[in-house]
């Protein structure tokens, strides 16, 4: 079997996996603003705020060194046993810092009855941090079913919990406690796989071993401190200066998240290792190719995502979350113009093979001052939404520095640098279809028919056109009808016809 069939198989089964739970994990924020008032869900939203905040620390990029050095014939075992135990002091650290200097993060975030579910918050972080690097280790076992499986199963125990605990208490603290449960949960079921694959022992700690990954790792974890600023100094600013209440309209507004989430982490985490296997070898212009066929299959979905959404923004905002969150609507149309980028997930892939982590430190600093300048500046003019324009301009400028970048290191002319042709007819036959769209919702009133209509008729237009301009290729067309078959025949299902 072919490199590139394999590759699409794993890409399509982990965003089998991730799409299922991502459907449970917007679920849940659905139903939650129904159950709890207006400021317990957005104390809600800030716990899960400070659980994004303290696993950069907790991890220290530490994942990143295992794409880079798992087919570098360094020791698996000691690898492994590297990660998880400094990931482990990291976070038992960030628990004390948590516990014992509360005016820290309550000062920073603004929480509200932080003494109360402080140790909840150091407790999740530690479990869960641990836990999510079981998907890394599937992804560089190449055992994807395991690791979609993983993510779907969870996510459903993870919502169904929280659910049954909220509404039979009517509390934002028991949802605290069944997030906790379902990390410890998924902690011991990572405990035991590593116990059953791996020789996870003290005696595999290599202090040689984990130098070359701190040196590997701390540029990263730089970067991704940089990061979180970059991407989320918006939430943490809003946090800061407005009551919960405000911070709820604002982090409805960023719902898009999770749509482009299950792209972004499950194809950043394939191409990693992917990349590091070519680079390893030698093999350049195979990496390129790869990248390029990402940008064109992740762009079909994508950007159809981002142009579907966006011609029912209003609709979904206040069909899912009540009209109490129509102020949300216009941050949501700003920020869903991301989704776009999450196509060139594979630069910071190829930067990463080619050990390029002292630029992604620079990128990062350099466009955070950037992000800074511009929220300030579009937040006196324009208030919340100024502040997702900010946001989403420099992620776009940032995305273009990363380009050129790359354009160097394979020293590529600009026509020879992206699929210029593909990313063009997949744009066109967006933007066809959505100009129907528009022009059918004039004629509908009803809400749901409007959302529902507009999937149709935007799925009915645009796929024919893709399909027609020949961005799908016949061969995938093929590895999906193949993979289709083998996933009903494996459930004993018969195909008729």
């Amino acid at each position: 079997m072919s490199t590139k069939i394999s590759l699409t198989k794993e890409a399509f089964i982990l965003m089998i996996g991730k799409s299922l739970a991502m459907l449970f994990n917007i679920f849940l924020p659905i139903v939650l603003v129904r159950l709890l008032t207006k400021s317990e869900f957005g104390l809600y939203k800030q716990f899960l705020l400070v659980f994004f905040f303290s696993t950069i620390f907790i991890q220290l990029a530490l994942k990143s060194s295992l794409y880079y050095y798992f087919y570098r014939g360094e020791n698996r075992d000691k690898l492994i046993t590297n990660t998880i135990t400094l990931i482990f002091v990291c976070g038992s650290t960030c628990a004390l810092v948590l516990n014992f200097i509360p005016h820290v993060l309550g000062g920073a975030v603004a929480l509200e009855n932080y003494s109360q579910f402080v140790l909840l918050a150091s407790l999740y972080c530690i479990f869960q941090t641990i836990a999510e690097i079981w998907d890394d280790i599937f992804i560089l076992e190449k055992k994807p079913k395991y690791a979609a499986a993983r993510n779907s199963i969870f996510a459903i125990l993870d919502t169904f919990v929280v659910l049954i605990l909220v509404y039979c208490y009517r509390s934002v603290m028991v949802a605290f406690w069944g997030l906790v449960l379902m990390s410890f949960v998924k902690f011991i079921c990572f405990s035991l796989h590593l116990h059953k694959n791996y020789k996870f022992s003290y005696r595999n700690f290599s202090k040689s071993l984990l130098i070359k990954q701190i040196k590997y790792s701390f540029p990263l974890f730089i970067n991704s401190i940089c990061g979180a600023l970059f991407g989320r100094g918006d939430r943490l600013a809003v946090s800061l200066f407005f009551p919960t209440s405000t911070f709820a309209i604002y982090s409805v507004g960023t719902t898009q998240v999770p749509v482009v989430k299950i792209f972004r982490q499950s194809i950043t985490n394939l191409l990693s290792r992917v990349f590091a296997e070519r680079h390893s070898v030698q093999e350049f212009d195979k990496i390129l190719l790869i990248w390029h066929n990402s940008i064109r299959k992740l762009g079909i979905v994508l950007v159809g995502v981002c142009a579907l959404l966006s011609s029912v923004s209003v609709e979904l905002i206040t069909f899912f979350f009540t009209d109490n969150y129509i102020g949300s609507a216009g941050i949501f149309s700003i920020f869903i113009l991301q989704i776009p980028l999450q196509a060139f997930t594979g630069l910071d892939a190829i930067l990463r093979a080619f050990n390029e982590n002292y630029f992604l430190l620079r990128n990062s600093i350099f466009f955070i001052i950037i992000n800074i300048f511009l929220m300030v500046l579009f937040s006196h003019f324009y208030g919340l939404i100024g502040l997702a324009i900010a946001v989403t301009l420099t992620k776009y400028l940032s995305i273009l520095n990363k380009i050129h970048r790359v354009k160097n290191i394979f020293s590529l002319k600009i026509k020879d640098i992206l699929p210029w042709n593909d990313i063009f007819l997949i744009f066109f036959s967006s933007l066809v279809s959505i100009v129907v769209i528009y022009q059918v919702k004039l004629i509908v009133d009803i809400k749901i028919v409007k959302i529902i209509g507009s999937f149709f008729i935007f799925c009915a237009l645009y796929f024919p056109q893709i399909y027609f301009y020949k961005v799908i290729r016949a061969n995938e067309k093929k590895i999906l009808r193949e993979l289709f078959i083998s996933m009903l025949d494996k459930r004993k299902w018969k195909i008729k016809g």
